[in-house]
């Protein structure tokens, strides 16, 4: 019997919760995400959230996730409506994040106050 490399494992089950999230879909849809509370998704849309702050020495604070949706590429797409806390009142912002955890990847795409 062979042996299964750790980084093979680590490919593998990256997957498996790509999948999962995504309900089976395959590439290229947006798939509505059912939970927006999700530790997972609550932790993409505060990185949203910080590195917006970091790009444009802004000082919004995370509130909570109001909807989302997921896209399957070569890694996952989450774009989430979250509200933030700018200067005492909430307002609400979409944002997209591409996220490659198998490579430890995440990257801000956009991040926009909704009108």
């Amino acid at each position: 019997m062979s042996r299964i490399s750790h980084s093979t494992l680590l490919i593998f089950l990256s997957l498996l919760l790509l999948l999962r999230r995504s309900g089976g879909a395959l590439a290229g849809g947006w798939q509505p995400i059912p939970d927006p509370t999700d530790k997972y998704v609550v932790e993409i849309a505060k990185f949203a959230v910080e590195e917006h702050n970091n790009k444009t020495n802004s000082q919004l604070k995370f509130g909570r996730v109001l909807k989302g949706d997921e896209q399957v590429v070569s890694g996952m797409n989450y774009r989430l409506f979250v509200e933030a806390n700018h200067e005492g009142g909430l307002d609400e912002y979409v944002t997209v994040v591409y996220d490659k955890p198998w490579e430890k990847l995440r990257t801000l795409t956009s991040f926009d106050k909704v009108v």
